[in-house]
């Protein structure tokens, strides 16, 4: 029985479509170069993480840090990672984080061919692409059903 099943194959007609409004990261590397420098001078090494500005990337160059601010393998979004941010494990990074960001600051102000290689890399890698919003202005595909109607 389970041979028939797996010798014929159905045919489906399908279409993908993706909603979801966020542009893909845009990297520039000189930027980055220049913040790792910097974490690199005061001792660290960046921690991993996700991030929601992939639109702004295309707007101007970005630049992200993401640093530790909790214990090694929690989850993100938990209430261990909540916690810690107002403890002193939560402090240290973001006091780390924001040293390495304000040297990575200094050297854009202080270093005129730095900022002009962060903005060649930019044009460079954006080519001709041009920011738009992906959502349409149409309301989201989203029906309530009747029992909420009440709550809205």
């Amino acid at each position: 029985m389970y041979q028939m099943l797996f010798q014929t194959t159905p045919v489906v007609d399908y279409e993908v479509k993706i909603n979801d409004g966020n542009y893909e990261l845009l990297v520039n590397e000189t930027v980055a170069k220049a913040l790792q420098k910097n974490i690199e001078w005061l001792g660290g090494r960046p921690a991993g993480g996700s991030t929601d500005v992939g639109d702004i990337s295309y707007i101007v160059p970005e630049i992200t840090l993401v640093t530790t601010t909790s214990p090694f393998e929690s989850f993100g979004h938990s209430w261990i990672v909540t916690a810690c941010s107002g403890m002193s494990i939560g402090q240290k990074g973001m006091i780390y984080a924001s040293q390495a960001l304000a040297l990575t600051m200094v050297d854009l102000f202080e270093n005129d061919e730095l900022r002009k290689d962060i903005r060649s890399e930019f044009n460079r890698r954006k080519e001709n692409d041009v920011w738009k919003a992906i959502l349409t202005e149409d309301p989201p595909p989203v029906k309530l059903s009747n029992s909420c109607d009440s709550i809205f």
